[in-house]
């Protein structure tokens, strides 16, 4: 979908309610909302939960500290779901991090999405 940014008119748009996988739209959202959140000099050690996590890994480590400004860079280049788990637990955990994704979500007009 292209829309105009002033005006929200759609210019083109194909399958644009298809629903479709998430991929790296999630870890953008991730970034988008947790960014003003977190303090990029902070500190973070990895959990099992970060370790075990599904899908593409930077490779983080159970009980290893990382910078918050490193985790964000694994999320951005990497695509790390690892990196994403490591920065929702940072934030307070994954169930409060996914409620507010939803919120920004909404704020960006993405309406048609589901936690």
């Amino acid at each position: 979908m292209v829309a105009d940014l002033t005006t929200g008119e759609i210019i083109a748009a194909k399958n644009a309610h298809q629903p479709r996988l998430p991929a790296s739209t999630q870890k953008v959202l991730t970034a988008v909302t947790l960014l003003p959140r977190l303090d990029p000099k902070g500190i973070y050690q990895a959990t099992a939960e970060d370790v075990a996590v599904i899908g593409s890994k930077v490779g983080i480590r159970e009980g290893s500290t990382y910078r918050i400004s490193n985790l964000f860079e694994a999320l951005f280049l990497r695509s790390g779901n690892d990196a994403a788990m490591a920065l929702a637990n940072a934030n307070g955990g994954v169930d409060g991090t996914v409620a507010q994704m939803a919120v920004e979500a909404r704020r960006l007009g993405a309406l048609n999405t589901v936690p």
